[in-house]
């Protein structure tokens, strides 16, 4: 089934050619990772230690 699935020629990239699941699918992998990735940028400066202020100079 998936040779005669993949040729044909619908406009769909590959990895959405198997149908609403391979879809479903590829947004539930995408907003993971754009979540992870706000996640961390909003806990990455928490990784750095804060530099003290110099005092008289």
């Amino acid at each position: 089934w998936v040779r005669a699935l993949l040729p044909a020629d619908n406009g769909l990239p590959v990895h959405l050619k198997g149908g609403i699941v391979d879809a479903l699918l590829y947004r539930l992998t995408m907003s993971i990772t754009i979540f992870g990735r706000c996640c961390f940028l909003l806990r990455a400066p928490g990784f750095y230690p804060r530099l003290r202020e110099r005092s008289g100079v």
